[in-house]
């Protein structure tokens, strides 16, 4: 890595250690020692095996992806199924011979009126900011339009009424091995 500064070296660094980054930083650099490989592996003798031999592995790995797609979609399936089918009123789940499935709801927190919300966080805001430069409300331009759950549960938790905000019921699936 020469010819970069410090910081870039550990940018690269991090960059190599992140799941999934590793192989795209290695492609894009000619300092292949940078990246750590898998125990047991050996590199192929000569860089021509080496391209048929990723060509061979990144085949493979899009041929199980598919397999993989498709039992996902299963699972999905069984899983609306399964919530679409139980007794609302009686059953939680059920059990099989390996393994039993809970259906399970919880609230999630959904903005009905952002301007109501906005309005809420400026007013709690403006009750904690000590007013220093004046760009109190600018900052309200970085949020996502997206409520924080587990804040919004907590105040829910405590007997709270957040402004501007309901819920909707999300149900999801749990599966335990007996």
């Amino acid at each position: 890595m020469a010819g970069k500064s410090p910081k870039q070296q550990q940018i690269v660094k991090d960059a190599l250690a992140t799941k999934g980054q590793a192989a795209k930083q290695v492609a894009g650099s000619a300092d292949s020692k940078a990246y750590k490989f898998p125990e047991g592996w050996k590199p192929p003798k000569n860089l021509a095996l080496a391209a048929d031999k990723l060509y061979q592995t990144q085949q493979a790995r899009l041929a199980m992806q598919k397999e993989t797609d498709k039992l996902e979609a299963e699972e999905i399936a069984l899983k609306q199924h399964l919530i679409a089918n139980l007794p609302k009123d009686s059953a939680s789940g059920i059990a099989g011979k390996l393994a039993r499935v809970t259906i399970s709801k919880r609230d999630v927190p959904r903005a009905e009126n952002w301007p109501a919300v906005y309005a809420a966080i400026v007013a709690e805001y403006a009750k904690h900011a000590k007013k220093k430069d004046g760009l109190e409300d600018g900052a309200f331009a970085l949020l996502q339009r997206r409520l924080g759950e587990s804040a919004v549960q907590d105040l829910w938790n405590a007997g709270q009424v957040v402004p501007g905000v309901g819920k909707f019921t999300v149900t999801g699936v749990s599966i335990n091995k007996l």
